[in-house]
């Protein structure tokens, strides 16, 4: 077997382990017996069984978020790359959102402490109207 499609296979291992260690840790804190869950998505406890178990053959995506669904919760997807975007546009955003606490004046003008000039002179930069 080729180390690409040894890692693929590991890759795939992964994700199924990571759904059935959230699903098993959900049904535990929500207090859900398997039982109750295989009847609200229509299953074999059987089945339900094999999805925790060793062999969840068959565990595809639109499964998965049937069964968080049943447990009243979203599957959600994602990957590190997104993740890292998402918290670079976090950040980004968190930035802006402090930078949107300084104050505009009619014309737009950032009105600041640090730019209005001293003793109540005219600024040479801001609109009259801007600088009192």
């Amino acid at each position: 077997m080729k180390n690409k499609e040894y890692e693929m296979i590991l890759a795939e291992e992964r994700a199924i382990a990571n759904v059935q260690a959230m699903a098993i840790r959900l049904l535990e804190e929500k207090k859900i017996r398997k039982a109750q869950l295989a009847r609200d998505l229509n299953v074999s406890e059987a089945r339900i069984s094999q999805i925790f178990g060793g062999d969840p053959s068959n565990l595809t995506i639109k499964k998965a978020a049937q069964l968080f669904f049943a447990m009243g919760e979203e599957l959600v997807i994602s990957c590190r790359k997104i993740d890292e975007m998402n918290a670079r546009a976090e950040k980004r955003n968190r930035e802006l959102a402090s930078l949107s606490e300084v104050k505009l004046d009619s014309y737009g003008w950032i009105k600041s402490s640090q730019l209005e000039p001293a003793n109540g002179a005219e600024s040479r930069y801001l609109p009259a109207e801007a600088a009192a």
